[in-house]
């Protein structure tokens, strides 16, 4: 028959037992819940992959649309609807002179923005870490880009005439009295869309 210490000693030994199992099974839970965790993070890491190369694909293929659509373009109005590149009319380019002074060229029909060079790229002192060669090729690049620059300035010169502006303008101008006796005046198309107005509204004249 088993004595008191005995019983004591074996309560003890099944304690530390279940204690152990619920050790074990504390482990396993934590493995299992470690592993899900990792796994998320791999699927969430190829998701963001996966979208990144979506992106960049996305990018690419924007940018060699927009240049395309430049290259195809003759920068000039009077093109079609069906080919709205193919303009043979006055310049469509536009130029803007930058706070920093250098100028940007942009064509009103296609995406084309090309800036002037930076004239820095034409100075033939070598700058830190640049071999001889690196700043020729650098310099020849720069004359180059200006090269193409110029041809764009001088293709952005060629606008309108005043007489041809008058030949090609897109409408009358009609002036009349409202029901109030005042002066009004319905700008023709032209006079109007530029800004997004409404060419309908006439404009109150002063009396």
């Amino acid at each position: 028959m088993a004595t008191k210490a005995e019983e004591v000693e074996a309560k003890l030994e099944s304690i530390r037992m279940r204690t152990a199992q619920l050790q074990l099974e504390k482990a396993e839970m934590e493995m299992e819940q470690t592993k899900e965790n990792v796994e998320q993070w791999k699927n969430e890491r190829e998701e963001r992959s996966r979208r990144n190369t979506q992106r960049q694909t996305q990018l690419k293929s924007d940018i060699n649309e927009r240049a395309n659509s430049a290259r195809s373009c003759t920068h000039r109005q009077g093109g079609s609807f069906a080919n709205l590149h193919g303009g043979k009319g006055p310049s469509a380019l536009t130029t803007v002179i930058l706070p920093d002074e250098r100028v940007l060229i942009m064509c009103s029909i296609c995406p084309m923005r090309v800036f002037s060079p930076f004239p820095g790229d034409a100075s033939r002192k070598l700058r830190r870490g640049e071999t001889k060669e690196q700043m020729e090729a650098r310099v020849a690049r720069h004359q180059q880009a200006m090269e193409e620059f110029e041809r764009l300035a001088e293709q952005a010169r060629d606008k309108l005439t005043e007489e041809a502006s008058q030949a090609m303008h897109c409408g009358k101008t009609f002036r009349f009295l409202d029901a109030d006796g005042n002066q009004v005046q319905v700008p023709a198309p032209c006079d109007s869309y530029a800004q997004g107005l409404d060419n309908r509204k006439g404009i109150r004249l002063a009396n």
